[in-house]
């Protein structure tokens, strides 16, 4: 298809290509000018506007609004990029800027447990490392390993201590407690990190990342 810079659509054109009523940055701010068009010009204009996004993205999901506006697309299917890029294209159009976002998400490799930070302006790194903090407050379960108990016998009670992580127990000789309450061995439960940049919508979720999120 021809996407050209110059193409317009008329209110008439939009209302019988039956868009929807509730896509408000088309009928409220696109619409909104004395000739009464839509310019696919400034749909392109707008998405350079948000922060971040890639020249390839720009491209994709102007590409799929003009596909929407002309009703040419064909329906959704949730592991096509072009429908991924059609669902970006419809919160665009629905929720203006604020309806594409870049988040990133901090991802260990081992045991799945991902942490998402959207980059802060004016300091990017500590957004980085904020994630990373949370992120290192639960360790790595799939990498835990069991303690390494040494014990010291006293009058009446023993104390247990694991000569790996250091962590200690008190016992009394005739105590029935397992070493299972004195958790696990947190001396190699590093995560192993991945950084990923993901485009969503804030307010509609796509079913790629709803399934991580589950």
């Amino acid at each position: 298809m021809d996407y050209g810079r110059h193409k317009t659509w008329s209110l008439e054109q939009l209302k019988e290509n039956m868009i929807p009523d509730d896509f408000h940055h088309l009928w409220n701010i696109l619409c909104k000018n004395k000739e009464k068009i839509t310019k696919f010009s400034s749909i392109i204009c707008d998405l350079k506007m948000i922060r971040g996004l890639y020249p390839i993205e720009i491209k994709n999901i102007s590409y799929r609004a003009y596909d929407l506006l002309n009703d040419s697309n064909t329906g959704y299917d949730q592991d096509s990029e072009y429908d991924f890029y059609l669902h970006l294209a419809y919160c665009y159009l629905k929720y203006g800027l604020d309806g594409i976002q870049i988040k990133k998400q901090l991802h260990c490799s081992v045991c799945n447990k991902t942490v998402d930070y959207i980059e802060n302006e004016y300091d990017n790194n500590k957004s980085y490392e904020e994630a990373k903090e949370k992120m290192m407050e639960v360790p790595c379960y799939l990498k835990s390993r069991t303690h390494e108990i040494k014990f010291n016998s006293l009058s009446g009670y023993c104390i247990l201590y694991c000569v790996k992580c250091g962590v200690n127990a008190k016992r009394s000789i005739n105590s029935s407690e397992d070493l299972e309450n004195m958790g696990v061995c947190t001396t190699i439960q590093q995560h192993t990190l991945i950084n990923k940049r993901i485009l969503c919508c804030p307010y509609e979720k796509w079913s790629w990342w709803c399934d991580d999120e589950n």
